[in-house]
């Protein structure tokens, strides 16, 4: 499926439609969508994502709405459906909002306007009681990923990667068994995924 039959999917026969592609994503391909003057933001998504992952984003974006926290909105399509999906992988659009995208902090300041506006963001999440529908397998397991790097070190040693690897995966390693892991913390919904 092209990007002009996803977006008939989303606003059927609108010819004051074109679109760029926008930013620099490692996964998922995104393009800015012009609509008049409206904007919007068109992913094509890596399959490696489930696209029940929307309906994880719909149920936070309304709470954060109810809060007034600024958030790109899921635009349905047509059919009201929160994604497109065709042979190769899964589209969704957003809202857009204006502003600027840095790959890195500037200065002092805008990380503490980044780490103000975050904690604005888990604020408003505190009473929002919402059972996911999809998340990553082992996403942020830190003891599958501990298993795995044992297991990689263990099985590599005779390899010529291992003598290049082998401090860091052991200071990791090393690292890991000085964390308390018996403090006990309250569940809360976070963000996950911050760049």
């Amino acid at each position: 499926m092209d990007i002009k039959e996803v977006l008939n999917k989303y606003f059927l026969g609108d010819e004051n439609l074109y679109y760029e592609l926008y930013g620099n994503g490692a996964l998922n391909i995104t393009y800015r969508v012009y609509r008049g003057n409206e904007s919007y933001i068109l992913q094509k998504m890596n399959k490696i994502i489930d696209p029940l992952v929307m309906n994880n984003i719909e149920a936070i974006t309304k709470h954060l709405i109810s809060k007034n926290i600024l958030t790109g909105e899921i635009i349905k399509t047509i059919d009201g459906e929160l994604f497109v999906i065709d042979d190769t992988s899964w589209w969704r659009i957003f809202t857009y909002i204006d502003g600027i995208s840095f790959i890195s902090i500037q200065s002092k300041k805008q990380a503490e306007e980044a780490g103000k506006f975050l904690g604005e963001f888990h604020n408003a999440l505190l009473d929002c009681n919402y059972d996911f529908k999809y998340n990553i397998p082992h996403y942020h397991d830190i003891d599958f990923d501990i298993k795995n790097l044992e297991q990689t070190l263990f099985n590599n040693i005779k390899t010529e990667k291992y003598e290049k690897l082998k401090d860091l995966g052991e200071y990791i390693l090393e690292e890991y068994k000085k964390i308390h892991l018996d403090i006990i913390l309250p569940l809360r919904i976070t963000h996950q995924d911050l760049k």
